[in-house]
């Protein structure tokens, strides 16, 4: 069987210590319990109801400017940079049925603050209520001897509004909170509570026992969720320009929102604060705005923004503005180098709307102190801008401060161009590369490969192995400032590399052979660096191969007893050394330093005609061993003393003349 009771409290939070201490006497007005027969099965009863002072509330509209600074900012808000009271009390400090209703309820408070449904879901009306029903079956609490017990309302409440006050902003907290309590036997299984909304936020609705507002308008309420969220497709829309033009964009978008509201400089007209950003960016033409207005909502992109310039700052600064529309009190910004920007006056039918009050330099001499004057194309007169005396105390007034005007105009940052990394430009390589751009500044903003986009900076380049077919690749990298660097490479099969040396053998290489096996070693092991697994076994038998030909070269040139006139070291003087003499001689080969030394017969330390003419001589039969041919280095020992001259027909002519 199941009895309904009801229970009343409202409270306030007069400090975030609250929640760690009893309400000081005096604060309160208590209503005695009272027991209601309503009939056998339902019973209700009503408790105490607390009435907190006024003056001790904080305002709903502080609370919302700093749920609007989170909304916008996130992370980068003042309230999560600054040492706060605001944090995780309720988790700290609650126990059992308590903690169980404050989490349940902190989502809940979040989700209506954000202009969505109390579950999250969107509204299926303008309007949202703010009675809550929550199953707290099993949570221990219980209704005894006329009062609740296991759990308090008033230190769960007090709890959310010192750890989450910006999303009770539309919270009323000058009015009674209360709540329901279903039971079955001894045990509360569901409660309702009914939080009264503030009259800034409130929907038409009224709870008819305490008389308050329990309703929200989503319209209000997601105000700053929707503004926000156009705010950062502003940004998402600008993100590849460069610092110039992006703040120009910033500018263009602003004015292109919201009108001056006229209206709210009136005298005695009440202009929210915290609705300002808002206003700029929540796409309702009927809500226009100020000048902190413009100002805020320039600050607030460039805030967002990543700027080329590493050192970009934008802050806004108030104080007189002298000449052109609207003059008397104002705000407006200092761009990114000391730089004035007044987007308000930049707006059409304003004084600066042809330019002149956008990142405008110091061209009349003004100070921090004295002010700054700038001259408008659509104005005729000069315009003075003046700090006043809280501007010059926040941000100082010397020569380092954001508040003297640069003296130069503005020059958009060059920064360094991005860098290739892993190739080289005019390259040939052998197997697959792996190519990485880097940029110092992180303002890249594109990699092509021969046209084509590239996803990400790291990017691996092979040749056609299919086909056995080099290809060539341009690799262009460019930043947002325009800064670019290009390579152009060749990336070959390393089967090339087997066939550069398929003619050599052991048996047939030759010293003249060192260059090329050396190059085609020196290929082989830089490409096996990236190489696929299928071109690194390639690689490792053509390094296998170099190195087996280099040995045998090293073998042929190390310093050796030689035979005179065995220029082909082959170990007998025939005509082959007759043919390798003459083409050392009519330059169609080289020599090694032994082959010099053997072709030397005549001992003039150089291979010449002469040294030609003898060992044909000696070949042709027509000297001997006797000749004393073979006076340092036994020319002829251990050879038989008649030689045949097998290749006489081809030189006969030759003969004779020698």
């Amino acid at each position: 069987m199941k009895k309904e009771v009801r229970g009343g409290v409202s409270l306030v939070l007069a400090s975030a210590m609250l929640v760690a201490s009893p309400m000081a006497a005096g604060m309160t007005e208590t209503v005695q319990a009272e027991e209601l027969t309503v009939d056998s099965k339902v019973a209700q009863i009503q408790g105490e109801s607390i009435i907190p002072r006024a003056d001790q509330v904080p305002g709903n509209e502080e609370l919302f400017a700093q749920y609007v600074e989170q909304t916008f900012y996130g992370e980068e808000s003042e309230s999560y940079r600054t040492p706060a009271v605001y944090g995780n009390i309720g988790q700290n400090v609650l126990t059992g049925a308590d903690k169980y209703v404050y989490n349940e309820l902190k989502k809940i408070a979040a989700n209506i603050a954000d202009g969505k449904a109390a579950d999250g879901s969107e509204p299926s009306g303008q309007y949202v209520s703010t009675k809550f029903t929550l199953s707290v079956a099993g949570q221990g609490i219980t209704y005894e001897g006329g009062a609740f017990k296991g759990f308090s309302l008033s230190k769960v409440i007090a709890a959310l509004l010192a750890d989450c006050p910006y999303d009770l902003y539309w919270y009323n907290k000058t009015a009674s909170t209360w709540f329901n309590g279903r039971i079955s036997g001894r045990e509360v299984v569901e409660i309702d509570i009914n939080f009264p909304a503030a009259d800034a936020y409130a929907g038409p609705e009224i709870e008819q026992q305490y008389k308050t507002k329990c309703t929200v308008d989503s319209k209000k309420t997601g105000a700053a969720i929707s503004a926000a969220e156009n705010a950062r497709k502003i940004i998402e829309k600008h993100k590849a320009e460069k610092d110039y033009e992006k703040m120009e964009s910033y500018k263009e978008e602003i004015c292109d929102l919201p009108s001056y509201n006229y209206d709210a400089v009136k005298p005695g007209v009440a202009y929210g604060d915290p609705w300002q950003m808002i206003y700029v960016f929540d796409g309702d033409e009927s809500t226009n705005v100020v000048c902190e207005g413009y100002a805020k909502a320039f600050q607030y992109l460039c805030d967002m923004s990543d700027f080329l310039d590493p050192g970009y700052n934008c802050c806004s600064v108030t104080g007189m503005m002298r000449g052109g529309t609207g003059e008397g009190p104002h705000m407006w910004n200092i761009g990114d180098g000391n730089y004035l920007v007044d987007v308000t006056n930049s707006d059409d039918g304003t004084a600066g709307e042809r330019g002149g009050l956008f990142m405008a330099w110091d061209k009349n001499n003004g100070s921090v102190e004295n002010g700054y004057v700038f001259n408008t194309v659509y104005y005729d007169d000069a315009i003075t801008f003046a700090y006043d005396g809280r501007t010059k105390d926040l941000y100082g007034t010397g020569d380092n401060s954001v508040l003297k005007i640069a003296s130069a105009e503005y020059e958009e940052p060059k920064g360094t161009a991005p860098v290739i990394e892993g190739v080289e430009n005019g390259g040939n390589y052998y197997a697959t590369q792996k190519i990485t751009v880097r940029d110092a500044d992180n303002d890249l903003a594109s990699v092509t490969v021969n046209g084509k986009q590239e996803a990400g900076t790291e990017i691996s380049l092979s040749a056609d192995n299919q086909n056995n077919q080099k290809k060539e690749y341009t690799i262009i990298a460019e930043d947002r400032r325009g800064n670019s660097t290009s390579c152009k490479i060749t990336i070959n099969p390393c089967s090339d590399l087997q066939k550069r040396i398929s003619h050599l053998s052991v048996d047939t290489v030759k010293v003249t052979d060192k260059a090329l096996v050396q190059n085609t070693l020196k290929d082989a092991v830089t490409a096996v660096e990236n190489a696929a697994e299928e071109e690194k076994t390639i690689l490792a038998e053509v390094k296998t191969k170099c190195e087996t030909l280099l040995a045998k070269i090293d073998e042929m040139t190390q310093p050796q007893d030689y035979i005179r006139g065995d220029v082909d070291a082959n170990s007998k003087v025939d005509v082959g050394d007759v043919r390798t003499a003459l083409r050392y001689i009519c330059k169609k080969t080289n020599l090694t330093e032994t082959q010099m030394k053997a072709g030397d017969v005549t001992g003039d330390e150089k291979v010449t005609i002469e040294d030609l003419r003898k060992i044909l001589r000696y070949v042709c039969k027509k000297i001997t061993e006797s000749n004393d041919i073979n006076k340092k280095c036994s020319i002829f020992k251990n050879r038989e003393s008649q030689i045949d001259c097998p290749g006489f027909s081809l030189i006969p002519k030759i003969c004779f003349v020698f």
